[in-house]
């Protein structure tokens, strides 16, 4: 996945976009928590909302794996069990 998104932050709003396309995917707004942040509200680009469970699964692994640099394997395999890079871009 690596060089396919760029993500923005505005305040505590982090905004992905996919390379080159220019339209924003997934929105987020954090706030403070214990421990540190959490997602308070999130919103994808229209017509993705068909399986939110695994557009959601895909925000956390961008957010783990490609911002924090801090991959989880077991994210992975939910995000894997709930079909996966073919579930979620038909490919």
């Amino acid at each position: 996945m690596d060089d396919k998104w760029v993500a923005l932050t505005e305040g505590d709003r982090l905004s992905i976009y996919r390379a080159g396309v220019g339209q924003c995917v997934y929105d987020a707004v954090f706030a403070p928590c214990e421990g540190g942040f959490r997602i308070t509200t999130a919103r994808m680009e229209a017509g993705r909302n068909d399986r939110l469970d695994l557009h959601s699964a895909f925000l956390e692994l961008l957010i783990t794996g490609q911002i924090l640099h801090s991959p989880d394997s077991d994210l992975w395999a939910r995000f894997t069990t709930l079909g996966g890079i073919r579930a979620l871009f038909g490919s």
